[in-house]
């Protein structure tokens, strides 16, 4: 390897076979100054690596002290690293109250171009919850308050709606980051879609058999 100028970007240029790059491909690296590119290859010399020889004085310098330290291993740098790039993606998605969840979700329902009717009963449900469980914080909201809240509420279809539109709602926290974990994930819905478990009494139901066997008038 040997700097040469390059006056398309009017810079200096070192070309890496693929012989001693880590990726096993060649390429080219770019330099202000002819200097730079020679201490360049000078790292590259001494350490056999192009990322140890790219490194600059001051991120050598910064090792070179975390390595002085009688609680360091690598595997310990690594680690702060990735806690790091978590912290900084978690940001992109800021922890939201249970309030603010609902209200993000009821605009998402608007710019989907849900229907009026869906749009309308999600709104009524999700002010339900909101005033119920809105100031906690939603990556702490618990299964057991949902499903208390859920048990407030009467048997029966409106109970399954509230149930249908909270699971959308926790779902979509879910696969947008917003949240990691489901806090629904494992409740089941307490009441099924059109079931009515009156009993008849026996006269009632004979009447019904009667009726159908044409043998007595519905009315």
């Amino acid at each position: 390897m040997k700097p040469s100028f390059y006056p398309l970007r009017n810079c200096w240029r070192v070309r890496i076979p693929a012989s001693e790059s880590e990726t096993g491909t060649r390429f080219a690296k770019y330099f202000e100054t002819k200097e730079a590119a020679e201490h360049f290859i000078a790292e590259h010399r001494k350490t056999g690596s192009i990322q140890l020889a790219e490194l600059s004085v001051e991120e050598k310098h910064v090792l070179g002290l975390i390595r002085k330290s009688e609680f360091y291993k690598p595997e310990l740098l690594l680690d702060v690293w990735r806690a790091h790039v978590a912290n900084r993606q978690a940001g992109a998605h800021p922890s939201l109250t249970v309030a603010e969840l609902c209200r993000a979700f009821y605009g998402r329902q608007i710019s989907e171009g849900r229907a009026y009717r869906t749009i309308a009963d999600d709104r009524w449900r999700l002010n339900q919850f909101a005033q119920a469980l809105g100031d906690i914080d939603s990556k702490n909201c618990t299964s057991g308050q949902i499903f208390q809240y859920l048990e407030a509420k009467p048997p029966g279809t409106n109970r399954r709606s509230h149930f249908k539109t909270l699971k959308k709602l926790w779902r979509w926290a879910v696969q947008s980051g917003r949240l990691d974990v489901d806090p629904m994930s494992k409740l089941q819905p307490a009441d099924e879609w059109g079931v009515n478990a009156e009993h008849l009494s026996a006269a009632l139901y004979k009447r019904l058999l009667r009726v159908i066997a044409g043998k007595e008038p519905a009315s």
